[in-house]
C-alpha cells in the first residue's frame, strides 16, 4: 500500500508513513510522539528523533507508548525475532523476554515492567530484585515524586497491593492502586460482603461496593460508593446525595469541587454542589459511557453532553445547545 499518512502539528506536516497510530501529546508542552510504519518496519517518532522499533512496537503490554512528565523521555516495548524488551530513549532496559504484559514510566524517567514467566507475571521494579511470580497482574503506577511504585497482584485466589516491593494484606478483591500527592497509596478493596477504601493503613467506611478511587492534585480523595439505598459520590469521607447511578467524579479547577452525572430512575442530569442540570435522556446500562463534563475556568459552571431521544446536544449550565445527530 502507498505511504499516504502523516501527522500535521500546528500546520507543520511530518514525514509520510504507511500507518500512524497511538499519537500522544504531553500536556505540559504539547510535545508529540507516535508509532509509524514504513514498509515492514515500525518506528517511534518524536520531534527530535526517530527510534527504530525493529519488527514492531510490541502489542502485549497494556500501554504501548509512554512519555515522561516533562516530555524528555519516551519508553516503549519493542520486539524482534519473537523477543521483547523495553526501550527507554532508544536504550534497552534489562534483558529480552518472550512477552512483556505491563510497563510504567515514572515522572523522572524510571521504568518498571512485568513479563510472563511460565504463564505467571514476574515484576521488575527499579533498583529491586524481580518480584513473583504472581497469579495475575494489574496496572503498575508510580508516585508523583517517583520515589514509590505499586501494583495489584493476586495469590491463591486473593488480591493484594505490592508497594515498593512489600506485599500488603490479602483481600477478596482490590482495585489498581492510586497515589496521593504526598505519596500515600489508596485502593478500593472487598472482603466478603463489605467494601471500603484503604489509604495507607487507614480504612474508610463500609459499603456494598466502592470504585473509581482518585485524588485531586491537592490531595482530596473522591470515589463512588453504593449500598442498599443507592449510589453516591464520597468526597473526603463525606457521602453526597443518593441516586440510582453516578459516574466517576470529575474534579474542578479548585482541585476540591467535584461534578458528576447521576440518574434518578430513567432520567439523567449533571450535579455540581447543590446545582443540578435540567434532566436529559441518557441510556443506562452495565456498559454505559458517561457524558463528558468540562468545568468553566473559575469552576462555577460546567459544560456537558446530553441526549434528547436519539439526538445529542451540548449543555452549558441550565442552557442546552442545538440538537444534532451525533
Amino acid at each position: 500500500a502507498p505511504e499516504k499518512r502523516r501527522l500535521v502539528v500546528n500546520g507543520k506536516p511530518g514525514e509520510w508513513y504507511r500507518y500512524i497510530r497511538d499519537i500522544r501529546f504531553n500536556p505540559q508542552d504539547l510535545r508529540w510522539t507516535y508509532e509509524a510504519q514504513r514498509d515492514d518496519q515500525w518506528y517511534v517518532v518524536t520531534p527530535e528523533k526517530i527510534y527504530e522499533a525493529f519488527d514492531g512496537v510490541a502489542g502485549g503490554a497494556w500501554r504501548n507508548l509512554l512519555i515522561s512528565e516533562d516530555g524528555s523521555v519516551v519508553a516503549f516495548p519493542v520486539k524482534r525475532g519473537g523477543k521483547q524488551w523495553i526501550s527507554l530513549a532508544g536504550r534497552p532496559v534489562g534483558k529480552s523476554h518472550d512477552e512483556i504484559v505491563e510497563f510504567a514510566l515514572s515522572p523522572s524517567g524510571q521504568v518498571a515492567y512485568a513479563l510472563w514467566n511460565r504463564g505467571k507475571p514476574l515484576f521488575f521494579l527499579p533498583g529491586r530484585d524481580p518480584l513473583g511470580p504472581f497469579e495475575c497482574t494489574g496496572r503498575i503506577v508510580f508516585s508523583r515524586n517517583s520515589r514509590h511504585v505499586a501494583f495489584a497482584a493476586c495469590h491463591a485466589g486473593r488480591y493484594q497491593i505490592v508497594l515498593d516491593g512489600v506485599l500488603g494484606p490479602l483481600f477478596d478483591e482490590v482495585s489498581d492502586p492510586v497515589f496521593a500527592p504526598d505519596g500515600h497509596v489508596a485502593c478500593a478493596v472487598r472482603n466478603g460482603e463489605e467494601s471500603f477504601v484503604v489509604v495507607g493503613q487507614e480504612r474508610g467506611p463500609s459499603y456494598h461496593r466502592v470504585s473509581d478511587v482518585q485524588f485531586s492534585a491537592s490531595g482530596v480523595l473522591a470515589y463512588t460508593a453504593s449500598d442498599g439505598q443507592g449510589m453516591s459520590i464520597v468526597v473526603d469521607g463525606e457521602r453526597g446525595p443518593v441516586f440510582t447511578r453516578v459516574s466517576p467524579p470529575a474534579f474542578g479547577p479548585d482541585r476540591r469541587t467535584v461534578a458528576y452525572q447521576a440518574w434518578e430512575g430513567e432520567q439523567s442530569f449533571v450535579v455540581l454542589n447543590d446545582w443540578r442540570s435540567p434532566p436529559f435522556d441518557w441510556p443506562l446500562g452495565d456498559d454505559v459511557m458517561y457524558a463528558p463534563i468540562v468545568f468553566s475556568p473559575n469552576g462555577s459552571r460546567v459544560s456537558y453532553g446530553g441526549q434528547e431521544g436519539e439526538q445529542h446536544f451540548v449543555g452549558l449550565g441550565d442552557q442546552r445547545g442545538t440538537l444534532f445527530d451525533g
